[in-house]
C-alpha cells in the first residue's frame, strides 16, 4: 500500500511539470518572437552600493566605482 502511494506521488510530481513543458513546447515555443535589435542602443548603468555603518570606507568605494572602465557618459 505504501509503495503504491509512493509511486503515485512520484508519478504526479514528475508528470505534471512534464505535461506542462510538452504543452508549452508545442503551443508557445515554436512561435517566432519577432525581436528587433536597435544597433544604436546604449544602455544606462546603475550602481547600487548597500552599506551599513561604512562611513570610513564609503569614499574609497565610490572612488573605486568611478574608476571603472565603463563609459563615463553612461553613468
Amino acid at each position: 500500500m505504501l509503495e503504491t502511494l509512493a509511486i503515485i506521488l512520484a508519478a504526479t510530481h514528475f508528470m505534471i511539470p512534464l505535461t506542462y513543458y510538452l504543452h508549452a513546447k508545442t503551443r508557445w515555443l515554436p512561435k517566432p518572437w519577432d525581436l528587433k535589435v536597435d544597433e544604436n542602443h546604449e544602455p544606462k548603468v546603475t550602481v547600487i552600493i548597500p552599506t551599513c555603518n561604512e562611513s570610513k570606507l564609503i569614499k574609497e568605494k565610490l572612488n573605486n566605482v568611478y574608476d571603472q572602465d565603463c563609459l563615463k557618459e553612461l553613468v
